[in-house]
């Protein structure tokens, strides 16, 4: 039987910083490894009678302050849980996502270039005129968005700041694992979650913590940002109003209750309204952004056809319908599978809901997957 697997998003490019490209005797599967303020999150995608599986995958919880809006603060203890699951899973090889909140991404515009130079280097010229640290202190990647006639091209640029390159390769080879890849992490999802490379789409990864809002349009990642606004003030709603509630009483009241009005507890539902507007109009906001930008060749920014909705906390039932009838644009729930697997081949072994706090790290799996065809 052949492989569901035409549908891999090879459109999605995945151009930022591939660090680590792999020698080619490596052929053992890469880990994605997706780490948060709050846990540690990694998944394995392997070939098999040319189907992609899911190998190794699972969730490790870490303790509040290790890592805060994306900044390792305590190095000693991520190490330890790092080389717990190294040694729990026999981790190696691994793909790694970076915060989107230590990111800088942009887009310019660069003239025809002159013999002898090349993109990178008048890249290095331009780059402090769009962030806030030094060419010398900055470790960036570049995808040529479009390129005319004459040469002159417009460019999606992703920097970091090489103190946090450092921090997290340190970390990781600390722990005895080998980092193959590093990778913003909207980036990441959205090779997961987007179903096509011709498609304008608003991607919002609702987690515990934090959102991360961003727009990809024909396969590359053009605007990130991270939003203050997370699962956590929902599950604070609930254990005000219902505090004999233990956790699966909690997410029971969050999956199948959600935003539908509650009769015995009005003000329950007006928290969690309280909540979820906010969110709302964060994304609106940047909606609004995007619709109303232009590029750096002066053309308007494509419309986004759908908002897809993935992370933990986007299975409070309701929720899509709310967006999309607040923002006025379809909005759906994200199939993380839908670039890996069909359905009618293999049921995978994490249920939905649950797998849409993996989109990030099926991402970074999906990364180097080849399939070897025998068609």
């Amino acid at each position: 039987m052949h492989s569901h697997n035409g549908n891999i998003h090879k459109g999605l490019k995945g151009q930022f910083l591939k660090f680590f490209p792999p020698p080619q005797l490596i052929i053992m599967p890469t880990v994605g490894i997706d780490i948060s303020d709050v846990s540690i999150r990694f998944l394995e995608l392997v070939t098999k009678h040319d189907n992609i599986r899911v190998g190794r995958f699972g969730t490790s919880m870490i303790e509040e302050g290790i890592v805060v809006q994306g900044k390792i603060k305590d190095a000693k203890r991520l190490t330890e849980e790092l080389k717990k699951l190294k040694e729990e899973h026999s981790l190696d090889f691994v793909n790694i996502s970076l915060p989107e909140e230590k990111s800088y991404l942009f887009q310019t515009t660069i003239s025809k270039i002159a013999p002898g130079q090349s993109v990178r280097s008048v890249l290095e010229f331009k780059l402090e005129e769009h962030i806030p640290i030094s060419a010398r202190d900055a470790v960036f990647d570049y995808e040529i968005l479009t390129k005319d006639q004459v040469g002159n091209m417009v460019l999606s640029v992703a920097a970091y700041s090489r103190e946090i390159i450092n921090d997290y390769v340190f970390i990781f080879k600390s722990a005895g694992l080998t980092p193959h890849t590093l990778e913003i992490e909207t980036q990441s999802t959205a090779r997961s979650v987007v179903p096509d490379s011709k498609g304008t789409y608003m991607i919002v990864d609702f987690g515990h913590a934090r959102t991360g809002v961003a727009v990809v349009s024909r396969g590359t990642l053009r605007f990130a940002s991270t939003v203050s606004v997370g699962g956590e003030g929902l599950t604070a709603a609930i254990k005000k109003h219902l505090p004999h509630l233990d956790e699966a009483g909690i997410i029971e009241i969050k999956n199948k209750k959600g935003l539908s009005q509650f009769d015995t507890n009005k003000a329950l539902f007006e928290d969690l309204m309280k909540e979820v507007k906010s969110l709302r109009d964060e994304i609106d906001k940047r909606y609004i952004y995007w619709n109303t930008r232009s590029t750096p060749d002066k053309k308007k920014a494509p419309a986004i056809d759908k908002i897809i909705l993935c992370g933990g906390s986007s299975n409070l039932a309701g929720l899509a319908d709310y967006l999309s009838n607040s923002i006025k644009i379809p909005v759906e729930i994200a199939n993380v599978w839908g670039n890996v697997l069909s359905f009618e081949d293999a049921i995978p072994p994490i249920d939905k809901r649950h797998s849409l706090a993996y989109a990030t790290s099926i991402g970074l799996a999906l990364q180097n997957l080849t399939l070897e065809r025998h068609d």
